[in-house]
């Protein structure tokens, strides 16, 4: 590749995303036996429009494009203000607005419908999370508040003396969210959860192998959310990209057969300084196109 389209490709974050693609394929490929072409390369892998696209600079002109048509939007007329006090209905919102004094509790006041929009439905119910970065504790008690006495917590942190958080319903594991080889010793203990909520380094790297050695281990249904990706050329976000970009990889025909990918990522959910990647409640075999009806335009496309 030209150097000087490398690094164009650089500085918007795709080349970044190479890792996530490979990541992507393996789970395709090691889901399906027998499919075994050894290629490394994720443009080529993809094949027809979608590899070339992604191969060459085209996909990253539309990136700069979307980009600077962002800058231009116009503001919109809401009055609304994320620094107004607790809406009503968010009970996450007013628990931290009722809290004064104890272990402490740090967020961006947005977050709270962004929680609430992804977890009300575990409320009440046995529920298994994950929390990296459990800081003073505050959160801690706010999630038992919230999702109720049936909730199960693993705390993850760096800090030795947060072992001091652990107590009924929450234990703490100690280590680095960074280390591929800590996850797999937690995952031996704590096998599946329904939650995972990275509050931990921030730094991209931390966020992308959590994400890789978690998401596999997520319920059926179970969400993912990772906060605090500050920065809109943070590389995290290229990491997304490349993740979820084969969830439309499944061609032009009326019919595709879904791959590991769709098994685990449903739906994926950008807002400011937090992704949420919602799992499926069950895997799809295949993907249909169907026509209903009797009359249809006549058209090349639809021979």
């Amino acid at each position: 590749m030209p150097s000087g389209i490398r690094g164009l490709l650089a500085r918007l974050g795709l080349v970044r995303a190479t890792r996530s693609f490979r990541h992507a394929l393996v789970a395709r490929r090691d889901a399906r036996p027998g499919e075994e072409d050894g290629s490394t390369d994720p443009f080529a892998a993809l094949g027809g429009v979608a590899g070339s696209t992604l191969r060459y600079p085209e996909s990253a002109r539309y990136f700069s494009r979307g980009y600077r048509y962002a800058q231009r939007l116009p503001r919109g007329t809401s009055t609304g203000s994320t620094e107004e006090g607790a809406r009503e209905g968010n009970p996450l919102e007013q628990f931290f607005d009722a809290y004064t004094e104890g272990p402490g509790i740090w967020k961006w006041r947005h977050y709270f419908d962004i929680y609430d929009r992804h977890l009300s439905r575990f409320r009440g119910k046995p529920v298994r999370m994950v929390e990296i970065g459990v800081f003073g504790g505050g959160s801690i008690q706010m999630w038992r508040e919230y999702f109720g006495s049936q909730v199960h917590i693993y705390g993850i942190d760096i800090d030795e003396s947060c072992r001091a958080l652990e107590g009924d319903g929450v234990e703490i594991f100690i280590g680095d969210q960074s280390d591929p080889a800590f996850w797999a010793s937690f995952l031996e203990r704590s096998p599946t959860f329904d939650i995972v909520l990275d509050d931990g380094g921030h730094m991209p790297h931390q966020q992308m192998v959590t994400l890789e050695c978690l998401l596999p281990a997520v319920r059926p249904g179970g969400v993912f959310i990772c906060e605090d990706v500050q920065g809109a050329f943070q590389p995290f976000h290229a990491f997304v990209d490349g993740l979820t970009h084969p969830l439309s990889g499944i061609g032009y025909a009326e019919q595709a057969t879904a791959s590991a990918v769709h098994d685990h990522v449903g739906s994926v959910h950008r807002y400011p300084l937090v992704t949420v990647i919602e799992k499926p409640g069950a895997s799809a075999a295949r993907f249909r196109s169907e026509r209903h009806g009797t009359d249809f335009p006549t058209s090349k496309w639809l021979a």
